[in-house]
C-alpha cells in the first residue's frame, strides 16, 4: 500500500511593504500588547498551528535580526508583494511542498485561521495549488497557501508583466476559503488603524 507523505509546509512572513502610511516605519516590529509586537504574534501563532520553519521576506535586514529567522530580499524590484512570495519560493524550494504566506501586519489572525489553510492541503479533495483567504466583504490573497508546484507558473505570470495578487491567483484557479470574522484579516495600514489595536 502506497503511504501518502505529508506536505512539507514552512510560513514566509511579507514585511517588504514600504508602509509609507504609516510614516514608513517598520510595520512589523509594531509592538501591539506590551513587548509583544505583530511578527512576535505571528510566530506564536504559527507555532501554535504546528509550522516550525518560518522566514521572514524583507528588504532590509537590519530590523528583522531580533528574530533569529532567514530573512529574505526581493530580487524583483517595483512589483509589490509578489516579488516576495517569489523570493520566498525560490528559498526555500528544495526544503517545502507548500509555503503558507501572511503579510506582517495582522494582529488579530489566529492559530485557528491558519490552521484552516493548512489543513486544507490535507483534504482528500484537495487539487488546487493555491488556497487564500476570503471573508463575505472582501478577498484576502495575501494570507494564503501555495503549493511548490505553482511556481513556475507564478514566475510565468509575472513575466508577462503581472503584479496583482489576485490576478496571478485566479490564472491558476485558486480556490478561496471562506472565513466568518472580518476582524481576523484586519491589517495596520495607518495611525488610526494602530490606535484601533491599543483600544481593543
Amino acid at each position: 500500500m502506497h503511504i501518502q507523505e505529508k506536505p512539507l509546509i514552512a510560513a514566509a512572513i511579507l514585511a517588504g511593504g514600504k508602509a509609507s502610511r504609516l510614516g514608513g516605519i517598520i510595520k512589523g516590529n509594531i509592538e501591539i500588547r506590551p513587548k509583544v509586537t505583530l511578527i512576535e504574534h505571528l510566530l506564536t501563532e504559527l507555532k501554535l498551528a504546528n509550522i516550525t520553519t518560518t522566514i521572514i521576506s524583507a528588504n532590509t535586514e537590519a530590523p528583522y535580526l531580533r528574530y533569529n529567522l532567514e530573512i529574505v530580499r526581493d530580487k524583483l524590484q517595483n512589483i509589490g508583494p509578489i516579488a516576495g512570495v517569489l523570493g520566498a519560493l525560490n528559498f526555500l524550494q528544495d526544503k517545502i511542498n507548500w509555503l503558507l504566506i501572511l503579510p506582517a501586519d495582522l494582529p488579530y489572525i489566529s492559530h485557528n485561521e491558519i490552521l484552516r489553510l493548512k489543513n486544507r492541503v490535507f483534504q482528500s479533495d484537495a487539487d488546487k495549488l493555491i488556497y487564500y483567504a476570503k471573508t463575505a466583504s472582501r478577498n484576502h490573497p495575501l494570507c494564503a497557501i501555495i503549493s511548490l508546484k505553482a511556481l513556475p507558473l507564478i514566475t510565468y505570470a509575472v513575466k508577462q508583466g503581472m503584479k496583482r495578487i489576485l490576478d496571478i491567483w485566479e490564472t491558476q484557479a485558486a480556490e478561496p476559503i471562506l472565513f466568518d470574522n472580518e476582524n481576523t484579516f484586519f491589517n495596520i495600514n495607518t495611525k488610526n488603524d494602530y490606535i484601533c489595536t491599543q483600544q481593543n
